[in-house]
């Protein structure tokens, strides 16, 4: 749990390895196209930590999720919402991130090695949520919005990706494919 700069209560649900794995077995067979699948919807989830490498996440919803220190090497995100996700630390290497927005997420300390991020959107963005009396809030990491810094970016392709003047700025001397 942590708190918004505004002092409201930002919650993340924890999920169990059991129910991971059910998502991820519906999402698999939305992503093939197979009866009877859906598509993840792990928004606000704290997914801090697990085992994600090799996992075909495309299209899936993960936007406000915690992910920091998460293993996703080899994963599949093409064009999933990582909007205002906490990426802090996440290992990315050779994941494919293409049309993934990123806007608002946090990447410090990520290894996006070798990663896919053509097209991806990398733009600062600011996530709400409603509170007990229906004002609109901001959810919070206790993070820089859309930070970039201390990322490991080495080979990642990043062509046509939408950065806003603030990346471009920690990621000048990258080298995009």
């Amino acid at each position: 749990m942590s708190f918004a700069a505004d002092g409201a209560r930002t919650t993340w649900r924890k999920v169990t390895r059991a129910e991971l794995d059910k998502i991820l077995d519906s999402h698999a067979k939305f992503a093939s196209g197979r009866a009877g699948g859906q598509r993840a919807n792990l928004g606000s989830y704290d997914l801090s930590y697990l085992d994600l490498s090799g996992k075909n996440l495309s299209n899936a919803e993960l936007s406000g999720s915690r992910m920091a220190n998460c293993n996703m090497k080899g994963a599949k995100l093409m064009a999933a919402s990582l909007f205002s996700a906490d990426l802090r630390k996440a290992d990315l290497t050779g994941a494919d991130l293409t049309r993934v927005d990123l806007r608002g997420a946090c990447l410090r300390g990520a290894n996006l090695t070798n990663a896919l991020m053509m097209e991806s959107d990398l733009r600062d963005g600011i996530l709400l949520k409603a509170d007990s009396k229906g004002n609109l809030t901001t959810m919070s990491f206790d993070m820089t919005v859309a930070d970039a810094s201390a990322a490991i970016l080495r080979g990642a392709n990043m062509s046509q990706a939408r950065m806003s003047n603030r990346s471009e700025e920690h990621t000048s001397e990258l080298q995009s494919h």
